[in-house]
């Protein structure tokens, strides 16, 4: 999973198997982000590349990422 991330490029989503709609994705910006969700011990994680929306949403969501330790929740970004 960490090698596909690094290959593809941060920011990447994150998505679980398990679920419907936004419910439990998150934008994760750096690779011990990724770690420290993997090492969580969250199962059944996939991982897309982010085809963006544009310029300035990322600077927000990284702003929020701040506040809350690691991802974004996809949420965030649709309000």
């Amino acid at each position: 999973m960490i090698d596909w991330a690094r290959n593809v490029g941060f920011p990447v989503l994150v998505k679980p198997l398990q679920g419907f709609g936004s419910n439990g994705v998150r934008i994760i910006y750096e690779e011990d982000e990724l770690s420290r969700l993997i090492e969580k011990g969250e199962d059944g994680l996939i991982l897309q590349k982010i085809l963006g929306p544009g310029s300035n949403w990322h600077r927000e969501a990284k702003k929020i990422k701040e506040n809350m330790g690691f991802g974004v929740p996809l949420f965030y970004l649709s309000c």
